[in-house]
């Protein structure tokens, strides 16, 4: 089984929404998930709120580097 360690579920990044993508990755064996809240705090909230709905998704946020 894969983990994802880097991956953007945000709205911007995944128009399709998440559900659609961890969907897709799951049947590629993908099992886990970090998902990367950057940029704003809308992104940050969302990665956080994804994680606490979810046991196979965990969320970190930060300052990406070209905004620092």
């Amino acid at each position: 089984m894969l983990f994802d360690t880097h991956c953007h579920l945000d709205a911007g990044n995944s128009p399709a929404g998440a559900d659609e993508v961890l969907g897709r990755a799951r049947s590629a064996g993908v099992g886990y998930f970090t998902v990367i809240g950057v940029g704003s705090r809308e992104p940050a909230r969302g990665a956080v709120e994804l994680a606490k709905q979810r046991a196979d998704v965990f969320a970190t946020v930060g300052v990406h580097p070209h905004d620092a």
